[in-house]
């Protein structure tokens, strides 16, 4: 057998499956994208199987295209979706997401006469192109014969790495540092804010920024309403909102029979809310939209397009594009602000802390942790919740139910949800080992 390194790179496959999944339903769902090389099933002590499969593709693209099209599907009879992904090195701190924006892009060694416009012609016809920079002299502002390409799909990336002419010399260029991130108009922005006192506070000589918002007049509001124009990611807005300090979460929902989208965030701290307000409303984000902010109690959404609150389960809360859930609202947690309290889960609906279980989910969140608060809340809207809780260092772990029925509604509705910016995947967990549960007893 082959070692890993006699493989292109980004080619192997980290699957999370069923257990009971055979390897013929994997290589019958997976070899139509291209010629499999092995398959590994990972096993317990005892030789039994734990749902977790690694498949090594021949080429780096058949495995993107895998990813691209098998994530979140089944295979064989199973009905649990799978959770498919660029395989890593354990010392490999990057997200599926950093992953997958590597392979995206190429670092290529051009001729110093090429304008980005003739790299596009070369490339494009491996894919749509999201960006090209070609590197220049900070000096003499001249080509130093190098670019980078973006693709909008991996697997087109990963096809012009394999395809293209040796002479280009591509390699799959190293993540984009996070702080970069932000296109170059959203930086403008932030310039425009920071430059008219805005981002930078303004307090008394002596009085840091902490001081200033414990004095700032409020009337114990915590969350706001924000109309937003259409374009507007919630990425963007998340990082405006968190200029002021103890954002607890910052949520855009879009609306197709609106011109304007609206956002609900909110603050640990009524003083920082009631900043917010005073200065972000009416500030023009992107120059020339103004935001329009007031405070929201929570109760219901306006005219604004959107249907009423609702603190239903599964029915009220995921119903339509028409339906406004607390799940919805909530946004990126912030560690060590742990005065914000979620809105109690609706009559009827018990937190089961001392009974029994009978089924788990194993759930991650990346690329950061939602907060069990929240988790808490919205897993107790199924119904016979017991609890939710990470493994310590990670960003998985389990929610348990005292209700199989609850677990499975909790699964389908919450598996795949995006919590401002962090996917939520939640899949069926295995029986914990015997002794486990007799340790328990």
């Amino acid at each position: 057998m082959a070692s890993e390194s006699a493989y292109p790179p980004f080619s192997r496959l980290f699957v999370i499956g069923d257990k009971r999944a055979k390897e013929e339903d994997y290589t019958t769902s997976f070899d139509k994208f291209g010629e499999i090389a092995t398959v590994t099933f990972i096993k317990d002590k005892s030789g039994q199987n734990k749902g977790i499969v690694y498949i090594q593709m021949k080429k780096t693209s058949d495995a993107c295209k895998a990813v691209e099209a098998m994530d979140g599907q089944c295979v064989g009879d199973s009905t649990r979706p799978l959770k498919v992904l660029i395989a890593t090195n354990r010392s490999d701190s990057s997200t599926d997401e950093d992953i997958m924006a590597q392979v995206s892009r190429l670092f290529v060694v051009i001729p110093k006469t090429h304008t980005e416009e003739d790299v596009r012609q070369i490339f494009e016809k491996y894919g749509n192109i999201r960006k090209i920079v070609v590197v220049k002299d900070k000096k003499t502002n001249e080509s130093r014969g190098l670019s980078y390409v973006t693709f909008q799909k991996a697997s087109d990336a990963a096809m012009a790495y394999e395809d293209c002419s040796p002479d280009f010399r591509p390699k799959f260029a190293d993540p984009v540092p996070r702080k970069r991130q932000f296109d170059d108009a959203d930086s403008r922005s932030f310039d425009g804010m920071r430059g008219s006192g805005i981002g930078s506070m303004s307090v008394n000589s002596g009085q840091g920024p902490a001081d200033f918002m414990a004095n700032f007049p409020h009337n114990n509001q915590f969350y706001l309403k924000v109309r937003t124009p259409k374009g507007l990611t919630q990425h963007q807005l998340t990082r405006l909102f968190n200029i002021v300090p103890t954002l607890e979460f910052c949520r855009l929902a879009t609306n197709q029979f609106s011109t304007t989208d609206t956002a609900i965030v909110g603050f640990s701290s009524a003083s920082c809310c009631a900043y917010a307000k005073e200065a972000l409303h009416g500030f023009e984000y992107p120059p020339g939209c103004p935001l329009d902010i007031e405070y929201y109690d929570g109760n219901g959404m306006d005219e604004s397009g959107y249907g009423s609150y609702n603190n239903g389960a599964a029915g009220g809360m995921y119903a339509g594009s028409q339906s406004y859930s607390q799940t919805q609202m909530y946004g990126q947690q912030t560690a060590g602000r742990s005065s914000y309290q979620p809105p109690s889960p609706p009559s009827g609906t018990t937190v089961l802390s001392n009974s029994e279980t009978k089924k788990r989910l194993f759930i991650v969140s990346y690329p950061e942790r939602v907060s069990t608060r929240v988790l808490s809340d919205m897993f107790s809207r199924f119904g016979n919740f017991i609890s939710v809780s990470y493994i310590p260092g990670k960003n998985y772990g389990f929610a348990k139910f005292a209700s199989v029925e609850s677990a499975d509604n909790a699964q389908k509705y919450m598996h795949g949800e995006n919590i401002s910016g962090n996917n939520l995947k939640c899949l069926e967990a295995e029986d914990p080992p015997p002794e486990s549960k007799k340790a328990k007893n």
